[in-house]
């Protein structure tokens, strides 16, 4: 089995708009995991960084998998690596207040 090193990197256009590559995060030699739990990792932090807290398969992430993932993204915060603040702020402006829902049709009208 090949040793790969790892490394969480971020893409993004320049202002040239050549695509460019940053190193985020090298985080080694990860020869414990399988490729689907590599890329169980990788969408995971993609998401919690995007501020979706669950998705549908994260009851079935095993327990090494899950502290590579809170490892990893805690590592991204303490590095100052995603910005912390204006992730808590996106989380904010995507509630739904339950006293802002209203139903116009009302209970009646449901069969």
């Amino acid at each position: 089995m090949p040793c790969d090193y790892y490394r969480l990197v971020e893409s993004y256009r320049d202002i040239s708009g050549e695509v460019r590559k940053k190193t985020l995060l090298s985080v080694g030699f990860l020869t414990d995991l399988s490729a689907d739990e590599l890329c169980l990792i990788q969408t995971s932090l993609n998401e919690k960084i995007a501020g979706i807290s669950t998705t549908l398969f994260s009851e079935f992430d095993c327990a090494k998998v899950q502290n590579y993932i809170r490892q990893f993204y805690s590592e991204l915060i303490n590095k100052k690596k995603i910005d912390f603040l204006l992730h808590t702020q996106k989380q904010e402006e995507n509630l739904v207040y339950a006293d802002s829902i209203e139903n116009k049709k009302g209970l009646n009208h449901i069969k």
